[in-house]
């Protein structure tokens, strides 16, 4: 009997010895996997954030630049089609008035530009002795203030620090960007923008605007992933802005490791895909970079080892759950296999599951042993991920003033219903609102207010509609797109629109500048609409004919 009982324990451990054998190669097995799943996974999903990341402020940055530049466009226009190249030489009171109108021009364009921290006209000092010009900057309070121009000729023409923004742009005889310097008549770390000007083929003078570089190093700063680091650098490599060189540093003075590292970022080591990657200081870095309008490159660097912290991590906590499995399954009885053998197939589904990108899988399994927690750990992860993933697609589709959709979001749901309209499923309206009165409002209120009022016009819309159907595709510009909604719901729905409105400007708030909103609605008729793009068009339309009819014998700042 004793033999046969310790017969019986011998299989009965082999059997335990080659289960806990087979579970620790299968477990192994979806760990190896998971790990190279999720490695693979980090790495796409960076590429993505960086690039998104990466766009996002290069057009912060762009729209600085592009605003500047609109700006200068509208001075030099000025300048050219007013300019009496003769009474500037000699009539005083023709330069006084010249002057006069010019300053309150350039105020005008540099606060709806914005960021401009000074703006210039300066003559041939060759030509026009008497008539040297006029130079503004900020005064330190939110406001401008005249001082005397700089003495062009008390300079030589290579003093880049007092006379680049003279000389330069006469040089290459169109507007162009100067790489960021110190400007030393004004202590101000910058970049201008300048123009040469021309009348009748003859040099009259130079206008710019100059840039704060203080607004461009804020948003290279903001940049905001993991351990990531923004560079601006010039095209000849040197570097304009970082961390860690916030006035610049020539391209010359960097030692051999970070001189491979510009070269690098200058893009001259390219992958032909995703982003690239560099050593620098003995690490591995990954980098993103885009050419801004001005010429500047933007780069984001970030560590790898930051970047792959989550997986090393996740290889940590397998191993740490690994020991403990082992300990389990080593000590565990025939009764305790059984019941543990079903949790832990019951894991190892969803383990699989959530590896294969199914984050809504959830593990209903409730216990405080070891496999409890390990199942908790299980559906935190999933949780988070789906939290993240939500996150970044709000970040990429709605629009962060107003919370509804953005541009993108309304360009999917185009291309949506376009391919319902092929398919002949289509039933759909559109409604397009535009903000009446906002520039009146931003001129004389100010742009903390406009914006109010868009948010406020927003929040009237989502009320009727739901935020789901609204789509902000500009600064005042609104779109509805409601499916399934006939001619009758939708101007049922207009005149609701209309309604609140008209409530929310009886308020002693808004009755001194009641909100205004322009808005044309439009049906999807099969018979006469081949392309989405046919009923907006009507709607549209509709908007600008209500636009006009409310401006109809009032004072509109539009075309001022």
């Amino acid at each position: 009997m004793m033999k046969r009982s310790k017969g019986l324990y011998s299989i009965r451990t082999n059997l335990i010895l080659m289960f806990c054998v087979s579970v620790l190669g299968v477990y192994l097995l979806l760990v190896i996997t998971g790990i190279l799943f999720l490695d693979a996974e980090t790495d796409r999903e960076t590429d993505r954030t960086l690039d998104m990341m990466l766009h996002q402020k290069a057009r912060e940055l762009d729209a600085n630049f592009e605003g500047m530049e609109r700006a200068l466009d509208t001075l030099e226009g000025y300048i050219v089609n007013n300019a009496d190249t003769t009474k500037m030489k000699y009539d005083e009171a023709y330069q006084t008035t010249y002057l006069a109108n010019f300053e309150h021009l350039a105020r005008d364009v540099s606060a709806v530009a914005g960021n401009v921290y000074a703006f210039y006209f300066r003559t041939d000092p060759t030509k026009y002795k008497g008539f040297t010009g006029i130079f503004v900057t900020e005064d330190g309070y939110g406001g401008y203030v005249s001082v005397e121009p700089t003495v062009i000729e008390a300079y030589n023409e290579n003093d880049r620090e007092h006379v680049a923004w003279y000389y330069e742009p006469i040089k290459n005889g169109r507007p162009i960007w100067l790489e960021p310097y110190m400007n030393k008549n004004i202590n101000v770390y910058m970049t201008s923008y300048v123009s040469p000007v021309y009348v009748d083929g003859k040099l009259l003078g130079v206008v710019g605007m100059d840039l704060d570089m203080t607004i461009i190093q804020e948003i290279v700063d903001s940049i905001d992933y993991a351990d990531g680091v923004g560079y601006l650098l010039a095209p000849n490599g040197d570097i304009v802005y970082s961390e860690d060189h916030p006035e610049g540093l020539k391209a010359m003075y960097l030692d051999d490791e970070y001189k491979e590292a510009r070269l690098a970022l200058m893009g001259q080591w390219e992958r032909s895909d995703g982003s690239n990657s560099y050593l620098w200081t003995g690490k591995e870095h990954r980098y993103v970079t885009k050419k801004l309008r001005n010429g500047m490159i933007l780069a984001i660097v970030v560590s790898e080892a930051e970047i792959d912290r989550p997986v090393h991590n996740m290889i940590k906590n397998m191993l740490a759950v690994l020991i403990i499995v082992l300990i389990l399954l080593i000590l565990v009885t025939w009764r305790i296999h059984k019941e543990i053998i079903s949790p832990i197939r019951r894991l190892t589904d969803a383990s699989s599951r959530i590896a294969k990108g199914e984050l809504n899988t959830q593990i209903e399994y409730h216990s405080r042993s070891e496999i409890g927690e390990l199942s908790d750990s299980i559906n935190s992860i999933a949780r988070e991920l789906r939290e993240y993933f939500s996150y970044i697609h709000s970040q990429a589709y709605t629009d962060g003033m107003t919370g509804v959709g953005n541009k993108t979001s309304y360009l999917d749901q185009v291309k949506n219903l376009e391919r319902k309209i092929q398919a002949g499923m289509a039933a759909f309206s559109v409604i397009v609102f535009d903000m009446n009165g906002l520039k009146s409002i931003n001129d004389r209120l100010g742009h903390e207010v406009g914006d109010a009022y868009i948010t406020t016009a927003a929040e009237l819309i989502k009320k009727s509609v739901g935020a789901q159907h609204v789509y902000r595709i500009g600064g005042d510009e609104f779109i509805v797109v409601m499916e399934n909604f006939t001619k009758e719901k939708t101007d049922a729905l207009v005149e609701e629109l209309k309604e609140n409105i008209k409530k929310l400007n009886e308020d002693e708030k808004y009755r001194k500048d009641p909100l205004a909103v322009s808005m044309g609605a439009a049906v999807y008729d099969p018979e006469t609409d081949p392309a989405y793009k046919d009923v907006f068009k009507r709607a549209d339309e509709m908007m600008y004919q209500n636009k006009a009819e409310y401006y109809r014998g009032k004072f509109d700042r539009r075309k001022v």
